[in-house]
């Protein structure tokens, strides 16, 4: 083995300590969420069911967020319980959701609120109709491991038309009856 030597070459202000402390990012301060903040509301007791790509689930601001997940995708071999994030894009919908107050990185929205992590979408960000329908029946009926349930679904993603969701939408909520519920889709 040759004696190559390995280095970590570094931008300017990388690593700067001032980065490295916990920042509130504008868009969080436009919303007016510290004034939230302030009288107590951080996301307490409400749990936000996110389908997208997945999650990175060792994150240090979201690993203490995460109270379930499932992968509804093929990527690792369909394996339910890997909803590890392979695009990026649900673990950035995670973080401005619910990143933690914990003195480093960014805060989210609702840091105190709790993630459900459902996989519908893989590391192209591309899923089917089939696999979101199932991960919003999941949600829907879904309890946690100290009886929660789902407050939110997030979908931060596009389908061909915006009827599919609409008829999605209708079925799933018409089979539950979740008219009478405390429920929110963003």
């Amino acid at each position: 083995m040759s004696d190559t030597q390995v280095k970590l070459i570094l931008g300017s202000n990388s690593f700067d300590e001032e980065k490295l402390k916990e920042k509130v990012t504008n868009n969080i301060s436009l919303i007016g969420a510290k004034h939230f903040w302030d009288q107590g509301y951080k996301g307490k007791g409400v749990v936000v069911a996110i389908l997208d790509t997945g999650c990175n689930y060792h994150h240090i601001d979201l690993k203490d967020r995460i109270i379930g997940g499932y992968n509804f995708t093929k990527e690792s071999n369909g394996d339910s319980s890997i909803f590890e994030d392979f695009n990026g894009h649900g673990t950035h919908v995670a973080g401005t959701i619910a990143a933690s107050i914990n003195g480093i990185g960014i805060v989210g929205v609702a840091p105190e609120a709790s993630l459900l992590i459902l996989k519908v979408l893989d590391y192209k960000g591309s899923g089917t109709l089939a696999s979101l329908v199932k991960a919003i029946d999941y949600a829907i009926n879904w309890t946690g491991p100290n009886n929660e349930k789902v407050n939110v679904l997030s979908l931060s993603l596009g389908l061909s038309s915006s009827q599919h969701l609409n008829l999605i939408l209708l079925i799933t909520t018409n089979e539950r009856g979740l008219y009478n519920q405390d429920f929110l889709l963003l």
